[in-house]
């Protein structure tokens, strides 16, 4: 059994923890980025905390369309928060619901999960790897853990998906900042080296190795002290 299973029944979620520790959701204030997409946008990082979840432009994405060869580079978004201090059980769920012009397949392919602990978080504050207990996908690609809460998608690409990710941390302080980094690599197999597992409009340059985050939400139990409330940012 893993740490987390959900569940979704009538498009309501329910987080149940093997650990027997109630599982609360993660409240996020805000969202920064080293770099949102304006093309047919705009697709800012706070898009992915709205609630707002359609097969349409609203998300997160990264691809420049000013004439870089690659216009999909490493990004970073950082999603502010506050989750106290000690052992927790995470459960990530990163829904890519983005379907556009109907070929979709804007899917995040190589990314990574991290937090800090600065008082008053940037993008420049130490990043702590969260470290992965398991990852699924809703329609059939497949995550796998690189380490140092990195991951890589591959196989079967579907037109969406969803991933649900479960993590541990260990925090000295309360976590202020949740870091999703969005990795281009071109040793990674992925269009134009990822991050993102577009293969550009009808294949063409236009998008190549983009993604849209459409909604990214966190759920979090504590199995030293599982009535210990989430307080909010």
């Amino acid at each position: 059994m893993s740490v987390a299973h959900r569940l979704l029944c009538s498009g309501a979620i329910i987080v149940l923890c093997a650990c027997g520790a109630r599982a609360d959701a993660v409240t996020f204030s805000d969202a920064t980025a080293t770099f949102f997409e304006t093309f047919t946008g705009p697709w800012p990082p706070s898009q992915m905390i709205d609630g707002i979840i359609h097969t349409g432009d609203n998300g997160w994405s990264i691809y420049r369309d000013n004439g870089p060869a690659d216009g999909t580079l490493s990004e970073t978004a950082l999603l502010f928060t506050r989750v106290q201090a000690g052992p927790e059980n995470w459960t990530f769920t990163i829904i890519q619901d983005f379907v556009g012009g109907g070929e979709g397949a804007h899917l995040l392919g190589d990314f990574s999960l991290a937090y800090t602990t600065d008082k008053t978080p940037t993008l420049a504050s130490a990043q702590t790897p969260f470290t992965i207990t398991s990852a699924s996908t809703l329609n059939g690609s497949t995550l796998t853990s690189l380490g140092n809460g990195q991951l890589l998608d591959t196989g079967l690409l579907p037109v969406t998906d969803v991933y649900t990710i479960t993590a541990t941390s260990k925090s000295m302080g309360p976590i202020t900042g949740v870091f999703l980094n969005a990795i281009n690599d071109p040793t990674n197999g992925l269009p134009s080296g990822g991050p993102g597992r577009f293969n550009g409009n009808f294949g063409g340059p236009v998008g190549k190795g983009n993604f849209v985050v459409s909604e990214f939400t966190a759920d979090v139990a504590r199995p030293n002290n599982p009535d210990a409330p989430v307080p909010g940012p």
